[in-house]
């Protein structure tokens, strides 16, 4: 299935990938401790899970805004606030920044290792439960991560992947309320197989 976006649609996308570029250009993966450390730009990654959603046929405006987005907060500590001044407040943007919201995980900075990793499988936990919006734009942005580590760390690719499990099942669960549902789930199942294989999931 194509994805349908319009002229107007295109240059919101085009305005917040430009913010995104500007804004993340001295800020590189390797600072961000995820995905390996890989030594490149960090605007890289928002724009592999962007191109995911449009690879998965799932591209709306809120859907790629969030992909763009979806690490500023937590890397740069900006506002919503911020973001609307970045991306401005065409339609969609709206609902993209409430989805980089939900996505945004900054746990207390004098916590242990131990209390960290609890707060994450609780906010995994509670995405899954979220709309189908929140699911894909997650499960792509843990995709891409998940391909990041394959190149670094190519034994933790799956485990890390495996850690998102509440996502994995919830997009199951749901995804026949993905665009383009027949045509487009064989694909998004075939992505997802790669790092599921061997989990016992049901891929359906």
């Amino acid at each position: 299935m194509l994805n349908q976006l319009d002229d107007k649609a295109t240059e919101t996308i085009r305005k917040a990938a430009a913010a995104v570029v500007r804004l993340h250009t001295d800020f590189r993966k390797e600072k961000s401790g995820r995905s390996g450390n890989l030594p490149v730009p960090y605007f890289f990654h928002p724009f592999d899970v962007a191109k995911r959603l449009y690879h998965w046929g799932q591209a709306t405006v809120p859907r790629i805004i969030a992909a763009l987005g979806h690490d500023l907060i937590e890397n740069l500590k900006l506002t919503p606030e911020d973001l609307f001044t970045e991306f401005g407040r065409s339609p969609g943007v709206g609902e993209g920044i409430n989805i980089i919201i939900n996505l945004t995980f900054l746990p207390p900075e004098d916590i242990s290792e131990q209390e960290a990793a609890a707060l994450k499988a609780a906010y995994i936990e509670k995405l899954a439960g979220l709309s189908i919006d929140n699911i894909i734009v997650k499960e792509a942005d843990r995709y891409c991560n998940a391909k990041d580590f394959e190149v670094a760390k190519p034994n933790y690719a799956k485990k890390y992947f495996y850690k998102a499990l509440p996502i994995h099942k919830a997009l199951i669960l749901r995804q026949q309320e993905l665009n383009g549902y027949e045509e487009n789930w064989p694909i998004i199942r075939k992505d997802l197989a790669e790092f599921l294989d061997k989990s016992g999931l049901v891929l359906g």
